[in-house]
């Protein structure tokens, strides 16, 4: 037992783990590394008292992958959905299982974790050629500070769980810090390409759902889980009350939790598009006969059944490239609703409900950018109005900036 003053300055707690896995000898283990002595020595009676009580520090040959596994199937087992559980597995195949996964957990460190975050920033990531799931990986990419994030807290969350269960003894992953990064700025179509766009998805099957995600900014997953049962055109509003969930193999419809069922206002234009839709859909129906699976959803497959959101993802980037577009991804057109309405002067509330963001928070974060440039236009008409009353009180001509 010991608390040892390393050369950075902080400080080691060391601890005589007896007995591992029925073993006679004794091995020292790192606890954790501290900022004060004084720390190291309350970390140091702690981890004494808990190992005279029977608990191990760390078990014997465990690995980050053999903790991970664990951690994931206990979250299926308790019922957590099949998206987060599968982005979840996505998550620690892509970027931990074969980079750190195979580290004893009895030798993990934060300060190896906050290298390993570094690296990933610079390049975590690998671009593919082409789309295909078999395609070869390309060359490394960086990874955003959002991705990395997660991958940061689902670590912490792996090592909690064990912390629980007490088959680990400390989470390096509670004090390793990682970097620091603002949300990505959403792209948004201009009004140039929202014209192209629109004018191309005429011709195609698609053209209505763009028509009225770019009036309501709807999430892919609510596009596909929109039923004619939640439309009620004549007060001109839709509710959201699911959406569907896609993991690879399976496609399902998920209601959306009571207090989070939401009414969406539509515009003149999105009920012209939903008009569209039905009359489109009347003809599907009529030319399937009894091959058409009438499941209700206004956005169906021709041949009716569960709208896939990736197909409907899909529709649209063949129609945006078919237009000329650079930016061909169906989330552009909810970025596009938001900053139209931040651009006509639409309130940061305003916004977020039309976006049915659970806080203002998430959308200033997202679309910060556009607040500034709506804020620094308020800010000129003001002063523009300013100047023309002192201009009419004092009879003189008020000259506008150019």
């Amino acid at each position: 037992m010991s608390v040892d003053r390393l050369p950075s300055g902080l400080y080691r707690v060391r601890v005589a783990d007896r007995g591992v896995r029925g073993t006679a000898g004794t091995r020292r283990v790192t606890i954790g590394v501290y900022p004060t002595k004084k720390l190291a020595k309350t970390a140091l009676v702690k981890a004494i008292e808990k190992r005279d009580a029977g608990v191990r520090f760390v078990p014997d040959r465990v690995t980050l992958n053999h903790l991970g596994d664990r951690h994931i199937a206990a979250c299926r087992e308790r019922g957590l959905s099949d998206t987060t559980t599968h982005r979840y597995q996505q998550l620690w195949d892509s970027y931990i299982r074969d980079r750190i996964g195979e580290t004893r957990v009895a030798d993990l460190s934060p300060l190896q974790l906050e290298t390993y975050y570094a690296q990933l920033m610079r390049a975590g990531g690998t671009t593919r050629r082409g789309r295909a799931k078999n395609a070869a990986p390309g060359k490394p990419r960086p990874l955003s500070p959002r991705t990395v994030g997660h991958v940061h807290g689902l670590l912490q969350a792996t090592l909690n769980w064990a912390l629980r269960l007490e088959l680990v003894s400390r989470n390096p992953a509670a004090v390793a810090r990682p970097p620091a990064g603002s949300r990505r700025p959403g792209k948004a179509f201009e009004e140039h390409e929202v014209d192209a766009l629109l004018d191309t998805a005429e011709r195609y099957r698609i053209g209505p759902l763009i028509a009225f995600v770019l009036e309501t900014g709807l999430r892919r997953g609510e596009l596909a889980g929109l039923r004619w049962d939640d439309v009620d055109l004549g007060r001109a509003v839709a509710t959201i009350r699911g959406a569907i969930a896609q993991v690879p193999g399976r496609t399902w419809y998920k209601s959306t939790k009571q207090d989070s069922v939401k009414g969406v206002a539509l515009s003149t234009a999105a009920i012209a598009a939903l008009r569209t839709q039905r009359t489109r859909q009347a003809a599907e129906k009529l030319f399937g006969g009894t091959a058409y699976r009438d499941e209700g959803f206004v956005f169906a497959p021709p041949l009716g059944g569960y709208p896939s959101p990736g197909s409907l993802g899909n529709a649209v980037r063949r129609v945006a490239k078919r237009a000329g577009l650079e930016l061909t991804k169906l989330h552009a057109a909810r970025h596009t609703t938001a900053t139209v309405l931040l651009r006509q002067g639409e309130d940061l509330a305003t916004v977020a409900a039309v976006l049915r963001h659970s806080s203002s928070s998430t959308t200033l974060a997202t679309y910060a950018h556009e607040v500034v440039g709506a804020q620094r236009a308020a800010v000129g008409r003001a002063g523009d109005e300013r100047a023309a009353r002192r201009a009419r009180r004092n009879g003189t001509p008020c000259e506008r900036p150019a």
